[in-house]
């Protein structure tokens, strides 16, 4: 497999926002990258995952990060996961049409999103910003990470 200096981008960023939070961890799309980092920073305190993909694929990888703390699911219907539960970080990183409408779709579910690939409008995003009190951009790399939040301030970075 070849990776690119430009994967994993959001690491830094999204390590620090899970080190100065609480609460369970909405993660939608499973990658090489987040889905092995979240378990691990988790796992040892119990802090409860949730992971969905609807790849096969990504699904597959991410299963074998299933534990007691760490739910892997394979997603059908897109619009009522993560609903009806409070997150403290809900991590966005899978469909490209997707991407914005779950961001506005859990803006009260979550005291932060994380959103990654934020540098460009590809996915949306300018329409997600203005529905956020706190809007955070994390540029020091491409491709960027935005952290949002309607309940908390951003943490310090």
């Amino acid at each position: 497999m070849r990776l690119l200096k430009s994967y994993g981008t959001h690491n830094p960023i999204l390590i620090q926002v899970l080190q100065n939070t609480t609460g369970p961890i909405l993660e939608l799309g499973a990658g090489p990258f987040s889905t092995p980092l979240i378990h691990w920073l988790c796992a040892e305190s119990g802090r409860k995952v949730e992971t969905y993909d609807d790849e096969k694929e990504y699904f597959d990888f991410a299963d074998q990060f299933k534990s007691r703390n760490h739910k892997i699911l394979l997603v059908k219907d897109w619009d009522t996961v993560g609903e009806g539960k409070h997150w403290g970080v809900v991590f966005i990183d899978h469909k490209t049409e997707r991407r914005a409408i779950d961001a506005l779709r859990l803006k009260d579910f979550a005291d932060y999103i994380i959103l990654h690939d934020s540098e460009t409008d590809h996915y949306g995003y300018s329409q997600v910003y203005p529905h956020f009190k706190y809007v955070y951009q994390w540029d020091f790399c491409e491709p960027w990470t935005a952290v949002l939040s309607n309940i908390k301030q951003l943490p310090s970075h």
